[in-house]
């Protein structure tokens, strides 16, 4: 069983009412809307000297760059004693705050086949953290997903996804040191006469608070907090368990006119934390593939990356392959780089 590290974006959402405290220093004056709107609580404006350092600060908490994000914090505590500016500047700090004890918690899904059950699959949600203090997550009911994906000799392919509320997750108690464990969720994969099946739960927790101690009542704002996925694959009984090296796939469908039955079979064996080293070993073969080969090739292509964009046109697979190589590339030459190289 295979787990992955998921992060979505982290508070574009959240933030657009934020955002709307330092713009509501560019407003002339009350609009007829305004005027006939009943009263309510008076929201902070910042001053027009103070937007672009606002503007920077949200970009910084959008960015993920919390260094930044408390410079420019201080900078503008520094620069402005008005209430309404504090307001404004404390409601971001909290936000930082938020997140910085979110990050010590580790959340994830854990996928176990029942023994007395074989086929069946349930997942864990398991959160842990290495904190002093007793932290509460509470959010609205979480929302599990399974992605069941089938794959036949033939290469043909079937998705299908299921989504449930769990309303036991809606508070995430995680003592000091400790852990919070709850089996959220619980799927029959079956293989029946598919080469195998594969099952990915994703969790989702809504935007909440988090609390630290038993006397936090307010909390701070949590939002967009990751749960790694977990993934389980169950092979057709017909077929050998033991897994298979990316590289003997890669040596497989190197020679010109492969069969795809023996091809997919190495594909679904390869463990899932090793379908991207197949990927890059498949880059360079399909590269100069022939268009009969790269046809075959494309379910397992499928399989491997869990994409369905490209569809069943192999010369868009050859493109997705070279631009997701580029991608890592990329992406390893950043790694390379030296702190403050250009």
């Amino acid at each position: 069983m295979h787990q992955v590290r998921e992060r979505t974006g982290p508070t574009a959402g959240a933030l657009a009412l934020l955002l709307a405290l330092p713009l509501a220093a560019c407003a002339g004056g009350p609009t007829n809307a305004d005027a006939a709107a009943p009263p309510g609580p008076s929201r902070p404006v910042v001053p027009a000297a103070l937007l672009p350092t606002f503007e920077a600060l949200e970009q910084a908490i959008e960015a993920g760059d919390e260094d930044s994000a408390r410079q420019l914090l201080a900078r503008i505590r520094t620069r402005s004693r008005d209430p309404d500016v504090l307001e404004a500047a404390a409601t971001y700090e909290r936000i930082l705050v938020g997140r910085a004890l979110a990050d010590r918690l580790d959340l994830r899904l854990e996928c176990r086949e029942l023994a007395e059950a074989p086929g069946t699959y349930v997942a864990r949600f398991v959160a842990t953290q290495t904190g002093p203090d007793d932290v509460v997550l509470r959010t609205a009911p979480a929302r599990l997903r399974l992605w069941m994906t089938t794959v036949d000799v033939d290469g043909d392919e079937q998705r299908a996804v299921r989504t449930f509320a769990v309303e036991r997750l809606s508070e995430i108690p995680v003592p000091a040191h400790g852990s919070f464990e709850l089996d959220v969720g619980a799927a029959e994969l079956p293989v029946g006469r598919f080469l195998a099946v594969r099952g990915s739960w994703q969790l989702e927790l809504f935007a909440g608070s988090i609390h630290v101690g038993s006397t936090d009542a307010v909390g701070y704002p949590a939002m967009d907090v990751p749960v790694a996925r977990c993934e389980a694959v169950r092979l057709g009984p017909f077929l050998p368990q033991e897994p298979v090296e990316p590289a003997e796939l890669v040596r497989y469908v190197a020679t010109p006119g492969f069969d795809l039955p023996p091809a997919l079979e190495r594909t679904v064996r390869i463990p899932g934390d090793r379908r991207e080293e197949a990927l890059d070993g498949l880059t360079a073969v399909a590269a100069d593939m022939n268009l009969p080969d790269l046809t075959r090739l494309v379910p397992c292509l499928r399989w491997l990356s869990g994409a369905a964009g490209p569809g069943g046109d192999p010369e868009a697979w050859r493109r997705w392959l070279t631009a997701r190589g580029s991608r890592r590339a990329a992406a390893d030459r950043a790694d390379l780089a030296l702190p403050g190289s250009p």
